[in-house]
């Protein structure tokens, strides 16, 4: 029986990646550097938590195919429990070619033929000891366990980037914990400003509504107050921007373990991805727990501001 107190189910990837000596604007690039790594957005995401101090459990779809043997390996290797994990041939990793130019930004091209959703037997109330589940998008395609995982009294924190239409709606007005990209927040509620996107997202139900844009920071409204803050995005050297929203998930939701409230939570998480954009490829192992808290104190580290309409 895991013991984990942070679960999640979701995309797993292995990643081929390319660094490049131009932006991507310019059209093509010189390639100054290759190597393969391992990614998804749940997965890296609880390496994130893992790595940050909360025991962590993988409970989706593992491929039981000794050729993708070295995806389980860089879980469990991480300190992701993987026990709970639903194995199967046809649940092969999703595969992306990660394009990193020269200031650290990047294009992923992927292929997600594979199973997605939760596993047909996964059960919340088999895992005791969790408090929180973490999604992404691909949930949409099983939304009644992360209605059953609410109803057993987890916290759902949602990484959702695309819409698929209505399990997607399910999810986003379902979940307690809604941390999502700019982007996807401006498309799905047809708004272009903060304000106005939070309070199209709110509900008598959330817990929190936190956007984030990159290096822009994030915003976040919580339940016990009707305002929203801005986080300032953290100053580091970039290397390698991928991976760092996937951070940002696994470390707000290891702060929440740890009893901060959501706008605690978001700095702590803006630390963390700001620190994993400083190493090559998305699992950085620099990103410590006293890696994070010596950025968060350090004289010029940016705290939450309040925002007026």
């Amino acid at each position: 029986m895991s013991t984990a107190r942070i679960i999640g189910f979701g995309a797993v990837a292995i990643d081929e990646l390319l660094r490049v000596d131009r932006p991507l604007s310019a059209g093509k690039g010189r390639v100054v550097e290759e190597w393969q790594d391992h990614g998804g957005n749940v997965a890296t995401a609880l390496v994130a938590a893992s790595a940050l101090g909360e025991p962590a459990g993988y409970v989706g779809w593992l491929s039981d195919d000794p050729r993708d043997g070295a995806v389980t390996a860089s879980l469990s290797s991480r300190g992701v429990d993987v026990g709970c994990a639903t194995r199967a041939t046809n649940a092969r990793p999703i595969r992306s070619t990660i394009i990193v130019d020269d200031a650290g930004e990047r294009f992923i091209a992927f292929r997600d033929d594979t199973r997605l959703g939760a596993p047909l037997g996964f059960s919340p109330r088999d895992h005791r000891t969790a408090r929180f589940l973490l999604i992404d998008g691909y949930a949409a395609h099983t939304p009644v366990v992360v209605v059953e995982a609410i109803a057993a009294g987890l916290e759902v924190i949602a990484d959702i980037e695309w819409s698929i239409g209505a399990g997607t709606d399910e999810l986003l007005a379902a979940c307690q914990h809604l941390v999502l990209p700019w982007e996807f927040a401006a498309s799905c509620t047809g708004e272009t400003a903060v304000h106005a996107m939070i309070e199209a997202l709110w509900s008598n139900d959330r817990h929190a509504v936190v956007i984030t844009r990159g290096a822009s920071g994030a915003w976040v409204r919580q339940r016990s107050e009707e305002g929203v803050w801005h986080q300032p995005g953290f100053d580091v050297d970039v290397i390698d921007t991928t991976g760092c929203g996937d951070w940002f998930h696994g470390a707000y939701a290891a702060a929440l373990c740890h009893g901060q409230d959501p706008r605690g939570s978001v700095r702590f998480a803006a630390a963390a991805a700001a620190l994993s954009a400083g190493s090559l490829g998305g699992r950085s192992d620099a990103v410590t727990p006293e890696a994070v808290q010596r950025l968060m104190g350090s004289a010029r580290a940016p705290h939450p501001v309040p925002v007026t309409c």
